[in-house]
């Protein structure tokens, strides 16, 4: 079975697509939405997709690309993030993956305040750089550790109230999955018109059925929806399984609302830490 992942190798990417996939072949591509695509059109069986920061929140085009491709979420990893520092002659330069970036900013801050923040493809490609063109790389332990830079210091991230920075990834697929250990459930509701509380009583629908919802997110509607303004959509994860009894009613009463069935759509599902 083929894996794919955002390259290149030595990233958490490739971490994630171990932990989920330890017999499957990881294959490493340009972009996740080559990892999407490849996955719809059966070119590859599995991939895994970069969903959620600890600190910096949704990865958006993630969840939008799944959306796009029709692609089911079958199960999730939590990879616990840890950045070292390594660097190549003076620093007027730090290089790594944008949201690397924004998750060691405090760091950055304090001891490299002049340097240029040059946002790259992945943290690895951070490291090959700075080893070609001098300057700071923020990236995994063993891909510093695997290179030709001085270490300068390890678990440079940002702390905040003392919790551990993480990353949440999805294992997505071209067909559903098989539910077992999971315990979150993601839908995307995509509202046929727009009123004052809308999310509101979306939001009743769920208290109804007494289920917990953990994360919402709003973005613009992918779906073609005709309305005045600008039609949005919403990514609901609720801490239940996709057959429960109170999750199917709580579905049902949604589309009844919107009156169709394509206003709701069950993404997946996956296990992760509560």
């Amino acid at each position: 079975m083929k894996v794919e992942y955002l390259a290149p190798r030595n990233t958490f990417s490739e971490l994630a697509a171990q932990a989920l996939m330890p017999e499957a072949e990881t294959i490493p591509v340009p972009s996740i939405d080559i990892v999407t695509k490849d996955v719809a059109e059966g070119k590859a069986e599995r991939g895994v997709i970069a969903y959620y920061n600890q600190l910096e929140g949704l990865v958006q085009e993630g969840l939008d690309l799944i959306y796009e491709h029709g692609l089911h979420i079958t199960d999730a990893h939590r990879e616990y993030i840890s950045f070292t520092a390594g660097k190549n002659g003076e620093v007027h330069k730090v290089y790594s993956q944008p949201k690397a970036l924004a998750q060691c900013s405090d760091f950055l801050t304090k001891y490299y305040p002049e340097a240029t923040r040059v946002s790259v493809g992945s943290t690895a490609d951070g490291v090959h750089i700075a080893e070609q063109e001098g300057g700071l790389a923020l990236a995994r332990h063993d891909a510093i550790l695997s290179s030709t830079l001085c270490i300068v210091e390890e678990d440079v991230g940002n702390k905040r109230n003392g919790r551990r920075n993480y990353t949440d990834f999805y294992l997505v697929s071209a067909t559903p999955g098989v539910y077992s250990h999971h315990n979150h459930t993601m839908i995307a509701v995509t509202p046929p018109y727009d009123v004052v509380g809308l999310l509101h009583r979306i939001m009743g629908r769920i208290r109804e059925q007494e289920i917990n919802n953990s994360k919402i997110h709003s973005r613009p509607a992918i779906d073609h929806v005709e309305m005045k303004g600008e039609p949005q959509m919403f990514y609901l994860e609720m801490e239940c399984m996709p057959t429960d009894t109170p999750f199917l009613t709580c579905v049902g009463s949604l589309q009844q609302d919107f009156g169709s069935v394509d206003s709701v759509r069950v993404m997946g599902s996956y296990g992760l830490p509560r």
